[in-house]
């Protein structure tokens, strides 16, 4: 008898934990809504209809698991809907709508709820599932409405944050800027919101008679999030990433009287596309004098992989490299993720006929471009550019 209730109970066991990882909702209880858009059109930032309805929609089905995703049921009277995909992390792939009704635009699983948008002809369905969501968030075409809608990048000056720490003989600031855009999209609101650092390091004091102190510039994405509100709910959801990223970058240099820039060594750290490279602009004079930034220097460079971002300016005679550019080249050098970064590390060195001292400074400056990714099933679309520029400048006393 003892054996018995014992094998009973272990067949229960299996049973409740293939059901707890099943995350499947069959049958009429699964509630949902359906709101037909008919004859759509952009209205600036936000996707409109001239015409809307609410009608029923039943989810006979809805399972995920083991890495695959199933939807299935009814719109209206007679049109099923019958969709199967697949899960790889935080993305839904391989989606096929297999009755052959409607075109799948896009699918979102959040935490309590499934909001699919199908399309069908020249309208589009909204269909919104309440669903405890026991795994993580799914998305299917996550970017859209980036496909119709580009609206402005934005960004203030009152956003603009400063911390700044003096540690014994070092200077340590770093600025941090969000940039943000909204879309309305028949009144779901989306907000993405990409935060940008910039990161200094450098020394409170420099020996006119050393071989040189780093000077460290930081391009960073701090948080890159997507706020996301659903038409007639008072609940927003905080998504990880959004649809802008950083492609390419530069920095300048341009050092006072008597400093020039020995050597340089340059980082990434994000998404490497190929082609391009990274390029290196300079002026050489003898430095007598402080320079501006020169945004078109004489001679160029490119910096190869095999040289690991460094560059030495080995050159004889009395000229140095007083002012630099160095780009990232847009097409192949992606910021998408937090912490994603680019970073120039700049050895500046005093020359051996300057004899002064006091406050001297080294001018920097960012600039680089924000875009849209536009992922739409897989596929480009036009991106949404944004150029903006970041400038400082570095004192430092020189003894």
């Amino acid at each position: 008898m003892v054996r018995k209730f014992g094998s009973l109970l272990l067949v229960a066991i299996l049973i409740l934990t293939v059901s707890s990882t099943s995350f499947a909702f069959e049958g009429k209880g699964i509630s949902a809504e359906a709101t037909l858009y008919e004859n759509s059109y952009i209205d600036g930032d936000t996707l409109k209809a001239e015409e809307s309805s609410s009608f029923n929609v039943d989810v006979n089905n809805l399972l995920i698991m083991d890495g695959i995703i199933k939807i299935n049921g009814k719109i209206g009277e007679n049109k099923d809907f019958n969709i199967v995909g697949q899960t790889n992390g935080n993305n839904i792939e391989y989606i096929e709508e297999q009755s052959h009704n409607f075109e799948v635009k896009n699918i979102t699983v959040l935490e309590d709820i499934v909001v699919m948008y199908l399309g069908e002809e020249n309208d589009t369905i909204r269909v919104k599932i309440n669903y405890e969501n026991k795994g993580v968030n799914l998305f299917y075409n996550k970017y859209w409405y980036t496909e119709f809608l580009e609206p402005q990048i934005e960004t203030h000056d009152s956003n603009i944050t400063l911390n700044s720490i003096i540690t014994p003989n070092a200077y340590n600031t770093n600025y941090s800027i969000p940039y943000t855009r909204s879309f309305n999209v028949y009144g779901d609101l989306y907000t993405e919101e990409i935060t940008l650092g910039f990161y200094y390091n450098w020394p409170e004091v420099v020996q006119s008679t050393s071989t040189g102190d780093d000077f460290t510039s930081k391009l960073q994405i701090n948080d890159n999030k997507t706020y996301y509100t659903p038409y007639g709910s008072s609940k927003t959801y905080t998504l990880s990433g959004s649809s802008l990223e950083v492609a390419g970058a530069t920095i300048r240099h341009a050092t006072d009287a008597g400093q020039y820039v020995k050597n340089i060594h340059t980082s990434h750290v994000g998404t490497l596309y190929s082609g391009g490279g990274t390029s290196l602009g300079y002026s050489l004079g003898i430095p007598n004098l402080p320079v501006s930034i020169n945004y078109s220097p004489p001679e160029s460079v490119t910096i190869t992989n095999g040289q690991n971002g460094y560059y030495s300016f080995n050159y004889p005679g009395n000229n140095k490299s007083q002012q630099y550019n160095i780009s990232w080249e847009p097409s192949r050098y992606h910021l998408i993720s937090k912490n994603d970064f680019f970073e120039a590390i700049s050895r500046v060195q005093t020359d051996s006929t300057y004899k002064k001292t006091g406050r001297l400074r080294l001018s920097v400056e960012w600039s680089f471009t924000l875009v849209s990714s536009g992922i739409n099933q897989g596929q480009g679309t036009p991106p949404y550019n944004k150029t903006d520029t970041f400038s400082n400048t570095l004192y430092y006393e020189l003894q």
